[in-house]
């Protein structure tokens, strides 16, 4: 049964447009004040080709750590604020026919741009319109060049409060105390996707100097990381002595990516299963 109106208005990932001012500086010259974007090119690569490896000696200790925070990171779920930011710079730069979603087509004319965007956080679910929001603030850069827009989009976040946990199947209900999460630090993000995708398939890279944390009981604490958002997986980078591992959360299923499998893990079995079912206990 879809919610109503109401409902879904509280739930849905809220759209920053009404509290949210960008600045252009369209380049006619070379001296246009371009923001240095930080390179994350070998986070993206330890990603896609972690080098640990998971074995019985560090595989509790591993995975452990990895339960935790990654279920923290699932219910803080940031994907919806990365989604929102996201989806509100789209719709600027469509108002002002500069670039639309992967396209380099809609204008005339080369351009390069600074784009700065200063956003109001949408504070939890519950926030009512028309009162003091006192959520934070997300203060962003990103940059246009020869109409290509970067995909990185960086910058400070100061107490941003937002909704949490809200893009998994189980939503809590309307008379539910709804969980918020807060981001404060500099915030790094990597774009997979075009600006219009939908928030639950967004794929993003985020690196988080600073902490993310979240009201709701279960929550941790997560300080200067770095995750993958991947639609509903999410994964995570763990120390594996040596190496990095790629551990992920898909659904209730709990995993670990090394350089060498993809395994799926039972904790309270003690027991991982790799891609090809050989067994991995500990």
């Amino acid at each position: 049964m879809a919610p109503s109106s109401s409902a879904s208005e509280r739930r849905r990932p809220r759209a920053l447009r009404a509290r949210i001012a960008l600045g252009f500086l369209l380049a006619c010259s070379p001296e246009i004040d371009q923001p240095e974007l930080a390179d994350l090119g070998a986070t993206l690569v330890a990603y896609d080709s972690p080098t640990g490896v998971l074995t019985r000696e560090n595989a509790a200790e591993l995975l452990a750590t990895a339960s935790t925070r990654l279920r923290g990171l699932s219910l803080a779920n940031p994907q919806q604020l990365m989604a929102a930011v996201v989806g509100d710079l789209n719709a600027e730069l469509e108002t002002r026919g500069l670039v639309s979603s992967d396209s380099t087509e809609r204008s005339e004319v080369s351009v390069d741009a600074s784009v700065r965007l200063r956003l109001v956080c949408p504070g939890p679910s519950t926030y009512q319109p028309g009162t003091d929001p006192g959520f934070g603030k997300l203060s962003l850069a990103t940059r246009i060049d020869d109409n290509e827009l970067a995909a990185v989009i960086q910058g400070p976040a100061e107490e941003c409060i937002f909704p949490a946990s809200l893009l998994g199947e189980n939503e809590p209900s309307e008379d539910q105390d709804q969980p918020s999460a807060r981001l404060d630090g500099t915030v790094f993000l990597y774009r997979y996707d075009s600006l219009v995708t939908p928030a639950a398939e967004a794929r993003f890279l985020i690196v988080v100097a600073g902490a993310l944390s979240t009201t709701q009981s279960g929550g941790v604490e997560l300080r200067d990381f770095d995750a993958r958002l991947l639609g509903p997986v999410l994964e995570m980078r763990i120390d594996a002595g040596g190496g990095d591992v790629i551990a992920f959360l898909e659904g209730d299923t709990l995993g670990v990516r090394d350089a060498k499998t993809r395994y799926t893990c039972d904790l309270p079995a003690r027991t991982c299963s790799a891609s090809d079912g050989t067994p991995l206990a500990w």
